[in-house]
């Protein structure tokens, strides 16, 4: 068994080899999700996935991220989602009302489908902070992999402990 680092999840968990995760990617502020899709897909193709297995679909906005993550949850087989977004805060409140309604709106697909959706949507206050953390697209990949897993492993021990009864 490999050894586990704190805060790091168990190398177990993060064999993405068979599984199928879609890669959902706002267009606006494209100069930082685009850097972040690519960032991703490359940690999860490092982890296992194969690149016929990584779906990569674009909206418009991160508002959009909800719906299209749901139509391909409803079209296709997927064991995970990662929607990725930035929403730089303006002049206005419409910042807030578009990351809520990402933030929600991705949670409850999550809920509806019992499956994993990785909220990558960047909110910052500027252009500078969303720059500094196009690499946590990394552990998007991570996070989706490891969530599939555990969800795996559970729903193992759920089922010999039915058998055993």
């Amino acid at each position: 068994m490999a050894k586990k680092e704190a805060g790091k999840a168990d190398p177990e968990l993060l064999d993405g080899k068979q599984l199928r995760i879609l890669v959902c990617v706002a267009r606006f502020n494209s100069d930082i999700t685009y850097e972040m899709r690519d960032l991703c897909i490359e940690r999860l193709m490092e982890l296992g996935v194969s690149p016929a297995a990584i779906i990569v679909a674009e909206v418009p906005g991160s508002f959009e991220l909800p719906m299209a993550t749901k139509r391909w949850f409803r079209a296709t087989t997927l064991h995970a989602a990662i929607a990725i977004g930035a929403v730089i805060r303006g002049e206005t409140d419409h910042y807030e009302q578009i990351a809520r309604a990402a933030a929600d709106g991705l949670q409850q697909v999550a809920i509806e489908e019992v499956k994993p959706v990785i909220f990558g949507v960047l909110t910052t206050d500027n252009v500078k902070q969303a720059r500094a953390r196009i690499k946590h697209a990394r552990g998007y990949a991570e996070n989706a992999i490891e969530m599939v897993n555990t969800r795996r492993l559970r729903l193992t021990a759920q089922d010999m402990q039915r058998e055993c009864q």
